[in-house]
């Protein structure tokens, strides 16, 4: 796992060094086990995936206000998890609070 997370944080820098951003596919097959898996980790597993989710909301390697309406609000929706649906609200919250309500699809 910690390797896993390594490569994933060094991608993201990357990502990030080359100006990238994300479209909305990419983000769609990532970001979902991210949050899954941040979800349900333990100690320092659940530190560095929260990590890796600050630095995708700060560093705009996928704008905030995609990130909670197409993944936030898609995991809110689908996920059997009780755990994944709690992280995922967390996350729109930061959204709101970055973007305002257009970052969960409101007008």
């Amino acid at each position: 796992m910690q390797s896993i997370i390594s490569v994933l944080m060094d991608l993201l820098s990357l990502l990030n060094e080359k100006a990238y951003q994300l479209n909305d596919f990419e983000a769609g097959i990532i970001f979902p086990h991210i949050l899954e898996k941040a979800s349900a980790a333990k100690g320092r597993f659940r530190d560095m995936l929260q990590d890796i989710i600050s630095t995708l909301l700060d560093e705009q390697t996928y704008p905030p206000h995609r990130f909670g309406s197409t993944i936030c609000t898609i995991m809110i929706e689908r996920s059997s998890y009780a755990k994944t649906r709690v992280l995922a609200s967390r996350e729109c919250q930061r959204c709101v609070e970055k973007v305002g309500v257009s970052a969960i699809g409101k007008k």
